[in-house]
């Protein structure tokens, strides 16, 4: 896949992958000129080095450049959906990503609604108050599979 997904970037993008890889990163930032292809670069790093969906959480100015980018990027050869109300075709509550996507699209306001419409902390956190003078102790319980590969609420 890494040669397939190379194709789609300049030689100093693919630099700037390779030094990534080099140095075994494992998370950081891009601080690249404007128009060098932060983007660009963002997705392929993580199509190289993620198994599953990758979640894109950007803000609402920002969710259509990213589409924009995604489209003129791969063409429609790397299948991505949009998580946003602007952009669902049918109910947005029941919604559950395709099989086949690699990349999701969304807000923090759609994953702030979700979490509380939903009432994930619920769910995922435990609030135990000691019944003498001491702290609350919270404890957190993961999904047991990630909330996007359509586990029901």
């Amino acid at each position: 896949m890494q040669a397939e997904l190379f194709k789609y970037l300049k030689p100093a993008q693919r630099e700037e992958i390779d030094e990534v890889f080099a140095r075994s990163m494992r998370n950081g930032g891009l601080s690249l000129p404007l128009g060098y292809g932060k983007t660009r670069i963002s997705m392929i790093l993580g199509l190289l080095q993620n198994k599953g969906l990758i979640l894109v959480v950007v803000s609402k100015t920002l969710l259509a450049s990213w589409l924009d980018e995604i489209e003129k990027a791969f063409a429609g050869t790397i299948p991505f959906e949009v998580m946003h109300q602007t952009y669902q075709k049918k109910a947005f509550s029941t919604w559950v990503p395709k099989p086949e996507t690699k990349i999701v699209l969304t807000t923090p306001e759609v994953l702030t609604d979700g979490y509380s419409v939903h009432k994930l902390s619920a769910r995922f956190i435990e609030y135990i108050v000691p019944p003498v003078f001491g702290p609350t102790i919270v404890r957190y319980r993961p999904p047991s599979v990630p909330l996007l590969a359509g586990e029901q609420i």
